[in-house]
């Protein structure tokens, strides 16, 4: 299933992890623009290129200044097979360079792969564990543009939360130790998952539409605070949308974004049926 490409941004809305006691929603999603949402959120959506073109934001996603780390991630050595939907991803490894990523199949032993190759040539690999019988999507962008670049990885139903750290792409945890997941509807906690320039800088976010009756939509987003490789639920807002005037930014209460990319256009997608 694919996601409706979208032309703006919306930051609005609820988001919880599962199991967070900051909150009992489980998050949501994104963001929304328009000359009447920018105090809300903001941003514009733009295509996506290949795998053979520059990822959009890889100039300024940066995951690490250590030396260690200018020369990017080589191990475990690997390449991108014949026969995959590849795209290109902002730096995910501090490098300067663009990377790629791809889906990979089932796991013998569970999950579907998700792999990250990096122009310095590593190939790293997790397994996203989802029983939903919906194509996977993955959205890989520095949400806080502090680092370490994260990765949200979709069902459609729920998106988890993962980081790249230490040449390792490692699972985000809420203070329960459990993966911190955003909520996309599926179990009326949110919406949708967005990252807007707030007054303290970028911010991930969760969005929900919290009531509405068609015409005017009530929703509430709440901060997702992120370091490292934890996460937990911050400050919320609510706000009101209202058709036609906030047409773009309503459409955006449902999707997962991050600055000017979303999922729907600049995401990485599993092929329908694995």
């Amino acid at each position: 299933m694919r996601l409706t490409p979208i032309v703006a941004l919306v930051l609005l809305a609820t988001s919880c992890s599962s199991n967070d006691t900051t909150n009992t929603a489980n998050t949501a999603n994104t963001a929304a623009t328009s000359s009447t949402a920018q105090g809300v959120a903001s941003t514009t959506a733009a295509t996506s290129g290949n795998a053979t073109t520059t990822a959009k934001g890889s100039s300024t996603s940066s995951a690490s200044t250590t030396a260690a780390r200018t020369l990017g991630c080589r191990t475990p050595a690997g390449t991108v097979p014949a026969g995959v939907a590849v795209k290109a991803i902002p730096d995910v490894d501090g490098d300067g360079k663009a990377d790629q990523a791809f889906f990979n199949g089932l796991d013998p032993k569970g999950g579907r792969r998700f792999d990250i190759v990096t122009a310095a040539g590593g190939r790293i690999e997790t397994l996203f564990q989802s029983a939903a019988p919906i194509a996977a999507s993955a959205l890989v962008a520095n949400v806080d543009q502090k680092g370490p670049v994260e990765i949200i990885i979709s069902d459609n139903r729920t998106a988890s939360l993962y980081a790249f750290v230490g040449c390792k792409i490692a699972v985000v945890k809420n203070p329960q130790g459990e993966q911190y997941q955003f909520d996309l509807g599926f179990r009326g906690n949110g919406t949708g998952v967005g990252c807007p320039d707030l007054p303290g800088g970028r911010q991930l976010v969760g969005l929900n539409v919290v009531e509405n009756d068609g015409t005017t939509f009530h929703w509430k987003r709440t901060i997702i605070v992120v370091s490292g490789l934890t996460a937990h639920n911050g400050a919320s807002s609510t706000g009101t949308f209202t058709r036609p005037a906030d047409d773009v930014a309503i459409q955006l209460l449902g999707t997962i974004s991050c600055g000017d990319r979303t999922i729907a256009t600049d995401g990485v997608h599993e092929p329908e049926g694995g």
